[in-house]
């Protein structure tokens, strides 16, 4: 046997994706519940278009959603479409099947951000709630996904040379 007891080994979490800025769109797909009972006022705008997926929507319902966020984004010349999550929720298999779904079906030069919130809605996700998002852009088409954090006025901790918690 080995003399190394690896329990207290933790797996390596890293990841190479980074949070990115938080595209000014105004189409957002509140994912699974995501965003209720309201989504927090910087969120909001005038010309916001917000969709609801996932979680008690019907895969017909779903597959609205999609035809209708493509019908605004075969309008713009770069389409992006941001996705609000709950950051303690991890991602699932429907949400990466909805997805791949909207990559097939949306203009090929789309973007989706994912905005995970935290269980307030005011606050940043814990840093440790953000890692599976970033590893599960990792797990879609290059280039199609990426993750942003809400802006709060604070300084981003995933910066490299900044302070970490």
């Amino acid at each position: 046997g080995s003399s190394h007891n690896d329990a207290a080994d933790l797996p390596d979490t890293r990841t190479r994706a980074q949070p990115e800025q938080l595209p000014d769109t105004p189409l957002m797909i509140c994912w699974a519940g995501a965003g209720e009972p309201e989504l927090p006022q910087r969120l909001q705008a005038p010309d916001s278009r917000i969709f609801r997926a996932g979680g008690r929507a019907t895969l017909a319902q779903d597959d609205e959603v999609l035809a209708q966020v493509g019908d605004h984004l075969a309008n713009q010349k770069h389409p992006v479409v941001i996705v609000v999550t709950r950051s303690w929720e991890p991602p699932t298999g429907e949400l990466h099947d909805f997805l791949e779904n909207a990559r097939e079906r949306w203009p090929s030069n789309s973007r989706v951000t994912l905005l995970p919130l935290a269980s307030n809605p005011n606050q940043p996700p814990q840093s440790h709630l953000v890692q599976p998002w970033l590893r599960f852009t990792e797990r879609l088409a290059p280039g199609f996904a990426s993750v942003a954090l809400p802006s709060t006025g604070e300084p981003n901790p995933y910066l490299a040379g900044s302070a970490q918690p």
